[in-house]
């Protein structure tokens, strides 16, 4: 597909660029006309986006930008700092401050309400996690981050004997490996980290051998590898022992291939 020819919204071809009208008429067919069923009875939806749309994330940005904004400008009470990802977000106020602003919050849009979670303290340190992040600060003032997890945390992941690609499985250490490295902010907490990173992957099946050789691999590949454009793209049931061979077959055709569940 050619990008000049391809319509800004669904899966078709058009000769004409569409106009913002267009969009904004197909984006209001699409957020006034879903329908589902649940137990046998047919419901429409009357507020918000079908869940697992990929207009959803679009939307649902847009929303909370103009309610951030509104919020942000009308405000009694200026936040220090203000980070947002999303609907979650971490503010600094001074404490007499924050029931007025989390009530002024709530007024921007009948349908978004808000929650606040205020720092907690531990060993005399007030620390609040925001996303992936745990904050503490030291008695010097200073921020130190780790990584958060949340109290359901079960330290599951796909188990190593599990039927699944290798390069899945490498995945997991990868990603658990690059939160240690990237959200802890102190030399301990990146060595604590990854302590618990490798128990729990031990625990989970994985060889000390296995993981090692990822995090080797990690080291040492700097550089991203050129890659050619694929001539053409192969999704196959996954199956240990063929699957491997067909991908090695396809490569040589500058073919990539994903493996998904059967």
């Amino acid at each position: 597909m050619n990008d000049e020819n391809v319509g800004v919204i669904g899966c078709w071809r058009s000769h004409t660029q569409l106009t913002k009208g267009q969009v904004l008429d197909l984006l209001s067919f699409f957020l006034l006309n879903s329908y589902f069923v649940f137990e046998g009875t047919q419901y429409h939806q009357v507020l918000g986006c079908a869940v697992g749309s990929p207009v959803c994330a679009v939307i649902a940005e847009l929303v909370m930008q103009e309610v951030e904004e509104k919020a942000l400008e009308t405000s009694p009470v200026r936040p220090k700092w203000w980070c947002r990802f999303v609907d979650d977000w971490n503010a600094c106020i001074k404490r007499d401050g924050v029931e007025v602003f989390h009530s002024h919050l709530n007024l921007i849009n009948a349908n978004i309400q808000f929650t606040v979670e205020m720092p907690t303290t531990t060993m005399g340190k007030n620390s609040i996690a925001f996303l992936d992040t745990n904050n503490t600060v030291n008695e010097d003032g200073k921020i130190e981050v780790g990584v958060y997890r949340k109290v359901t945390n079960t330290s599951k992941y796909l188990d190593f004997h599990s039927h699944s690609p290798a390069q899945s499985k490498r995945a997991v250490i990868k990603t658990l490996m690059d939160r240690a490295k990237c959200i802890a902010s102190t030399t301990a907490q990146r060595q604590n980290e990854k302590r618990r990173v490798i128990s729990d992957l031990e625990a989970n099946g994985y060889p000390e051998s296995f993981i090692k050789s990822v995090g080797e691999s990690n080291r040492t590949s700097t550089q991203p590898r050129p890659q050619e454009n694929p001539k053409a793209y192969a999704s196959i049931p996954y199956v240990k022992g063929v699957s491997e061979c067909i991908q090695r077959i396809l490569s040589r055709e500058n073919i990539r291939t994903a493996f998904k569940p059967v």
